[in-house]
């Protein structure tokens, strides 16, 4: 089917197969050189050779990404991030029409924002003992199941199963048909030893067998035998590696099992808007990557000769070559380094760039983001983060996992230069690769510094377990030293800079009828409706008022917008940990359909009171 893509026609046939007519490439043709080396048993005695070594050059390596291709993209995620949502508690859903039983599908709700809710929260003892009584009840039930028992009863297994993750259900079953080859395998062995007893030794192994199952589900579930792990293995087709059980600790860490470089001598990545137009370009040159697995660690290295980001207007980002840096980018990344009491190490060595920004540019990424709005609710929720500058309490170190990145020689300062930024004496590379910083450089090239040159130091926090009370990713920025440059000239030129930004985003704002997806919803809306939100404001967020807004139920997410023509929301919410409760008119001014939105758990009273809970007030048609 592709081949009729890839290879030229011929000059008997010029037309193209119906398989490649019409043909839009996400990744073009690719040339590439696969080699795959194994050392015999006899020859792994070097630890520096690998036992297994496979190496992959590509020589060119283009892709293009469509701004339909980009929208089917987002939809596919969309769509599978519902599937595994849907999946994770497919158990749970009645078999019945909601309109033959709707206390059953508020129970399924119920019950499946329960089980999503689970999985924030650490377990009690009280809870670990609950489970481990289901444990032992389940692997019974489905010992006796396995065995095809008459007095099997299904429905308390399924009671069982409906608070459990399907998970922890597979891992009971594999207990449990352990547990039984385990019996099969003892009767199997007490059988060669009785085969010369006669015809009563088929009563005896019959009635041995079916004890054996009986004990193994009545007797002890707190430990597993070597036969009954030796089981599991075996469902799960695990079988170490005879080779490596014969050498030992110290030489198993020092040798080099596999190695695997991947080599790519340049590659480019476009982005086309609905109208045929280059967005932005970003290619790269002379990449190797290089990634060492011995037995518990693993060694990657990364070289990178040149990259850069360009539009039609020009450069944006472009790296600086230098003798004394000849590669762009270095990187090194050690898991579980030998002799080192830590679990990662990560070391990378960047080498200057220029950095240009062309409103030209910006402009058109983003009306390409806007027209290409299909982002699921699951991705707008992972990609926020929360700004946070204050250091957090020890209960919330404990939660996150903490990366800490610094940087030096940070600039910012207006120029006359242009697009062509190269040109400009200003950032021209010197001897040591460092920046022109003179004032004959500022008053030559009409260059007004606005920032010095400083550090900057980012903390990034993400979280290790997602819980409703705390943010998935928390950032701290550091600088500092910071030297501020203002004056008249500078004043003005920030203010031009800022009817810039306003132009092109009150551009960008506008809608466009002929865009590809103008029609379409941002995302899957499973209720929309008008209504009304109560805000708090004034000093002290003492005054409540109600504000007209437009309500959108999309998965688990609720989102308000100011209007239903709106393209962007101005809050969202996660329905995951939450009650809904019914307010009565009194409450609120006499509004007859209100509710109130607050944290499972949380006092009627309280949840009023409370600046976290959302007061909804939702009009008949007639009051619209």
């Amino acid at each position: 089917i592709f081949e009729d893509g890839i290879n030229e026609p011929n000059a008997e046939n010029k037309v193209a197969s119906t398989w490649a007519m019409n043909r839009t490439y996400l990744v073009y043709p690719i040339n590439a050189v696969l080699q795959y080396h194994r050392l015999g048993k006899q020859e792994r005695v070097n630890p520096e050779i690998p036992f297994e070594k496979v190496s992959l050059v590509l020589s060119d390596v283009s892709l293009t990404l469509s701004e339909a291709q980009y929208h089917d993209w987002i939809k596919l995620l969309e769509a599978v991030s519902r599937y595994k949502t849907y999946m994770e508690v497919s158990h749970l859903r009645p078999s019945v029409p909601i309109s033959d039983a709707p206390y059953l599908w508020w129970q399924f709700a119920a019950q499946a924002a329960l089980q999503q809710q689970q999985k924030c929260f650490r377990l009690s003892w009280d809870q670990i003992r609950h489970l481990c009584q289901h444990r032992r009840r389940y692997i019974q039930l489905y010992v006796a199941s396995l065995k095809q028992s008459s007095n099997v009863d299904h429905a308390e297994m399924r009671e069982i199963e409906k608070d459990l993750d399907s998970k922890v259900i597979l891992l009971w079953r594999l207990q449990a048909r352990a547990k039984v080859e385990s019996v099969k395998s003892k009767v199997a062995a007490g059988e060669k030893k009785i085969q010369k007893k006669g015809w009563f030794s088929f009563k005896w192994r019959g009635d041995s067998e079916e004890t054996s199952l009986d004990d193994a589900s009545e007797g002890s579930e707190e430990t597993l035998t070597k036969e009954e792990l030796q089981a599991i293995n075996n469902l799960l087709s695990y079988q170490p590696d005879e080779e490596s059980v014969k050498l030992s600790s110290k030489d198993m860490q020092n040798m080099i099992q596999h190695m695997v470089t991947v080599s790519v001598g340049q590659a480019a990545a476009r982005i086309i808007n609905v109208n045929e137009t280059e967005i932005v370009c970003g290619r790269f040159e002379q990449l190797h990557v290089s990634a060492k697995f011995r037995h518990r660690s693993v060694y990657c290295d990364l070289l990178l000769k040149f990259y850069g980001l360009s539009a039609p207007e020009g450069p944006l980002t472009q790296s600086v070559y230098s003798e004394q840096k000849v590669n762009a980018l270095a990187a090194s990344f050690v898991y579980l380094p030998i002799g080192e009491n830590i679990d990662w190490r990560l070391s990378a060595t960047i080498a200057p760039c220029n950095v240009t920004v062309l409103t030209e540019s910006i402009d058109r990424m983003l009306e390409f983001v806007k027209r290409s709005k299909a982002v699921s609710p699951t991705v707008a929720l992972e990609t926020a983060t929360a700004l946070q500058e204050s250091q957090s309490d020890e209960q919330r170190h404990n939660l996150y996992s903490r990366f800490y990145i610094s940087g030096r020689d940070f600039a910012a300062f207006f120029t006359d230069c242009g697009s062509d930024f190269g040109s400009c004496s200003l950032v021209k590379p010197t001897y040591d690769s460092q920046i022109i910083s003179s004032p004959q450089a500022k008053e030559a090239d009409n260059a007004y510094s606005l920032i010095d040159r400083c550090g900057m130091a980012v903390l990034v926090n993400q979280i290790k377990v997602p819980h409703p009370s705390y943010p998935s990713t928390c950032i701290s920025i550091q600088v500092p030293n910071l030297c501020v440059h203002f004056s008249p000239e500078r004043f003005c030129r920030i203010m031009e800079l800022l009817s810039i930004l306003r132009k092109t985003m009150e551009t960008c704002n506008q809608p466009t009828p002929d865009s590809l997806h103008s029609k379409l919803a941002p995302w899957s809306r499973d209720l929309v409706v008008d209504g009304r939100i109560l805000v708090w404001k004034g000093i002290g967020n003492s005054v409540a008022t109600w504000q007209t807004c437009f309500l959108v139920l999309s998965g688990s997410y609720l989102y308000v917008f100011e209007t239903a023509e709106s393209q962007s929301y101005q809050r969202y919410l996660s329905m995951a940990g939450k009650q809904v409760l019914e307010v009565p008119p009194t409450n609120v001014g006499g509004s007859p359909f209100c509710i109130a939105i607050s944290n499972r758990g949380m006092d009627f009273q309280k949840a009023l009171e409370s600046s976290s809970t959302w007061i909804l007030d939702f009009r008949e048609e007639k009051e619209k």
